[in-house]
């Protein structure tokens, strides 16, 4: 753990924490610094909500992640 910082705890779906870890370990990184990273752009930029894009953290809204495949009949 960095020094300064303190432990947190959030609710991920496991899917998402597991290819996110994975992807942070191929590039030699830890998730946590992802994470970091992450929450800086997301306070510092307004790109997201400047071109009409939907935020990804409503619970109403299941993420692409997340969702159920389609069931088609016939």
């Amino acid at each position: 753990m960095s020094k300064g910082t303190t432990h947190r705890t959030v609710r991920v779906e496991d899917d998402l924490w597991f290819a996110a870890k994975e992807k942070a370990d191929a590039e030699g990184t830890k998730l946590s610094d992802v994470l970091r990273d992450a929450l800086r752009a997301y306070i510092t930029t307004g790109a997201d909500t400047a071109s009409g894009a939907q935020p990804q953290h409503s619970r109403s809204q299941p993420t692409s992640a997340t969702k159920a495949p389609e069931s088609r009949a016939g």
